[in-house]
Order: structure tokens, then sequence, then C-alpha cells
């Protein structure tokens, strides 16, 4: 194995500083799609809190009015789980909002290569109301 011997200090130095601006490349390469899957993250974290906030807008006081629907992406395939809400708020927006969110979800999986357990979900039976909050039955 023949090594490569570098004579002159002008030389050395120019090979150190590419040597240098290649590693950091790489490092903030690195720390850019980190920054990036941050990102997204924080983003459908946002996403998550306004469905939250507009499930529990209105107090549960008749299980009748409310319904539930799948949210979210897991890896390998179908929802993260499911969510309730009241037919009582604007649930063209929510339910907009509840899709927009799964696929991204689902997007974001794909991207990073997320992995999950791939159990299925099972949908609640129904919904019943105790102390003003909606509680899936199953």
């Amino acid at each position: 194995m023949k090594y490569i011997k570098i004579k002159t200090p002008q030389i050395r130095m120019t090979f150190a500083l590419m040597t240098l601006v290649l590693i950091s490349g790489c490092k903030s390469g690195l720390s850019m799609d980190n920054s990036a899957k941050e990102n997204e993250q924080a983003s459908l974290l946002k996403l998550m809190d306004e469905i939250v906030v507009l499930s529990k807008k209105v107090n549960c006081e008749d299980a009748k009015e409310w319904k539930f629907m799948p949210i979210g992406a897991k890896a390998c395939g179908g929802p993260a789980g499911y969510i309730s809400y009241s037919i009582k708020i604007d649930t063209d927006d929510f339910i907009k909002k509840v899709g927009v969110y799964t696929v991204e979800s689902e997007n974001f999986n794909k991207k990073w290569g997320i992995i999950s357990d791939c159990m299925a979900v099972n949908p609640p039976k129904e919904i019943k109301c105790e102390n003003g909050k909606p509680i899936f039955v199953y």
C-alpha cells in the first residue's frame, strides 16, 4: 500500500483545508436534514394541537352528537388512532384538518424512513359521555 507524502507546507495546508471543508460540509448536511425533520415534526405537532383544540371545543352531553374518525398514519399502513368530534363544530374544517394531518403523517413516515409497530388500531364501537368528555367504548 502506498501513502502519499505531501512535501511542501502550502500543499499540506491546502490539503488540510480541503479536508476540513469536506468534513464540515458533511456535518452541515446532516444538521440540515435533522433541522428539516424537526421542522416537519413541529409542523405536524402544531396541526395535531389545532385538531385536538377543535375536538375539545364542545362538552360531551349527548353521545349521539359525537362521531369519530381515523387520524394519522402508521408507518406500515393504517391509522395511528381515532379522534372524536362533536357535530356542533365546523365539521368540514375539522375533517379537512384531520385529512391533511393524516396525509402529512404518511409523507413524513415515508420521507424519513419512520418505523412503527404494525398492529392494527381497532376503531371504537361507540362513544359515551363521561364528565363532559367523549370516551371511546371498544
